[in-house]
C-alpha cells in the first residue's frame, strides 16, 4: 500500500509492505516541494493490525497538518483529460 501526501510545500509518502518472514514495514518519506531537504524513516510491526494503526494515525496528523492526497491523473486506459482531478479523501 503507498498514499501520497502534499501541502503547498512539502510532500509525504507512506509504503506499507510486508517482508518475507512476515514482518510488515513502514517507510515514511518526506521531502520539500522547491528544496532537497527531507528524510525518512522506517518501522518494523509484527501485526499487520498494528501497522495499519498506525498509519491511520499518520493519515490524521498529515490531514491535521494541512496535507491532502493529490489528484489522480492518470488511470489505466484513461486519457489524460477524461481522467479525474478532484482530491479524494481517504478514509479508514
Amino acid at each position: 500500500m503507498r498514499l501520497d501526501f502534499r501541502s503547498e510545500r512539502r510532500g509525504y509518502t507512506l509504503e506499507l509492505n510486508e517482508d518475507l518472514f512476515g514482518a510488515f514495514i513502514l517507510r515514511r518519506h518526506w521531502y520539500g516541494l522547491s528544496n532537497r531537504r527531507g528524510g525518512s524513516k522506517q518501522q518494523v510491526f509484527l501485526s499487520e493490525a498494528d501497522a495499519l494503526g498506525e498509519v491511520r494515525r499518520i493519515v490524521r496528523t498529515r490531514e491535521k497538518h494541512g496535507y491532502t492526497v493529490p489528484a489522480i491523473t492518470q488511470k489505466p486506459g484513461l486519457s489524460r483529460r477524461e481522467s479525474p482531478q478532484k482530491t479524494e479523501k481517504i478514509v479508514y
